[in-house]
């Protein structure tokens, strides 16, 4: 692999999809309610453990496991809606 393919047009609307995509699910994640989105923010976004997050959140771990999957499982459909393949 040459330096060149870094910057062949391909990779560069990889990057910018990739991008978008991040933009998207960011705008996404802004709309949750709080009770999805706080957990979201701190297990993805500050590598937080569940455990952590259910002392900080003073919520059984069974809760935050239970909200993540809502939110990703919304995150996925809002994302389908949007066109975005899953």
């Amino acid at each position: 692999e040459t330096a060149n393919t870094l910057h062949s047009e391909e990779n560069i609307e990889e990057i910018f999809s990739q991008r978008e995509l991040i933009s998207t699910v960011n705008g996404i994640i802004q709309n949750l309610p709080e009770k999805i989105r706080i957990p979201l923010t701190l297990f993805y976004l500050s590598d937080f453990s569940i455990e952590q997050i259910a002392e900080i959140l003073k919520k059984p771990p069974g809760t935050i496991k239970s909200r993540l999957f809502k939110g990703r499982r919304l995150i996925k459909k809002r994302l389908e809606e949007a066109g975005y393949e899953g």
